[in-house]
């Protein structure tokens, strides 16, 4: 069945493509956050960039270890507040099919999670009227597309492309290395099972 299964992915899933175009392995994951937190900022043009980069580093760190870590998409990350994320056991909550589920980090992801979700925690406390786990510099929930903006900007740095849904299916393709079950990357990333086809859902 699990042949079955993976002959009827769709294309662009994970399995269908070159492993260099992502981060199909935790490793590589690891260097593009290292990147973000010690040296995308050297590749800025000026110091006004730069300011304004440090201010936000964890944030977006956050944001790209978040959807590495669960292979949340884009949407679910832009939905979650401060209450939706449990450091304590480590993982997330998210709303599929009108139900929460709880999604575990990659152990591997929690070092790049944690120190913004802190940070975070602490403002809200501060002023509860704002939920959202992320915002803008502006104290505006976050968008979809300023994600797409910001994966963007650190390809370029990078050298590589990088988009959240390079983000999002190279979290199943370390799950599935770790494991070499495509059920469990099903469950995660939000497929479901229908006639022996896995079909996503989201995104």
């Amino acid at each position: 069945m699990e042949d079955s299964l993976q002959r009827e992915l769709p294309q662009h899933n994970i399995f269908r493509i070159k492993e260099e175009d992502y981060f199909v392995y935790a490793g590589r994951a690891r260097k593009l956050l290292d990147f973000m937190a010690n040296s995308y900022v050297t590749t800025l043009p000026t110091q006004k960039k730069a300011d304004n980069w440090e201010k936000e580093k964890e944030r977006n760190i956050a944001i790209f270890a978040i959807i590495i870590g669960t292979g949340a998409s884009t949407q679910e990350v832009v939905n979650l507040t401060v209450r939706d994320i449990d450091m304590r056991k480590k993982g997330i909550w998210v709303v599929r099919n009108n139900e929460k589920q709880f999604i575990r980090f990659l152990p591997f992801t929690i070092p790049y999670i944690a120190p913004f979700v802190k940070e975070r925690r602490g403002r809200w406390d501060l002023d509860p009227s704002i939920p959202s786990l992320f915002l803008t510099m502006l104290k505006k929930p976050m968008g979809r597309n300023t994600i797409g903006h910001l994966a963007k900007s650190i390809g370029h740095a990078y050298g590589k492309v990088i988009t959240p849904s390079i983000l999002k299916d190279s979290h199943a393709s370390i799950v599935y290395k770790e494991t070499g079950d495509i059920k469990k990357v099903a469950e995660i990333q939000g497929y479901s099972l229908d006639k022996n086809h896995l079909i996503r859902f989201i995104d």
